[in-house]
């Protein structure tokens, strides 16, 4: 199952310290961890997937409370 999401050609030219692009990049980026994170509950995603998955985590922020406290 693979899901993409591609913003609309006005936030892409939006600001990217404003506040609402920011809100709109935390959302995405808490759907996304929470998509990556159903994934690796399934017992059928291989090794390599799940490596990924756990770098992808680390880039965007891991929710689950024991990771998110190893952040620096």
């Amino acid at each position: 199952m693979a899901f993409a999401i591609t913003c609309a050609s006005p936030l892409r030219r939006a600001d990217p310290r404003s506040k609402l692009t920011l809100c709109l990049g935390a959302s995405l980026a808490r759907v996304e961890a929470e998509r990556l994170l159903a994934e690796l509950e399934e017992p059928t995603t291989d090794p390599l997937r799940r490596a990924a998955i756990g770098e992808r985590l680390g880039a965007i922020g891991d929710p689950r409370q024991a990771y998110s406290d190893l952040s620096p």
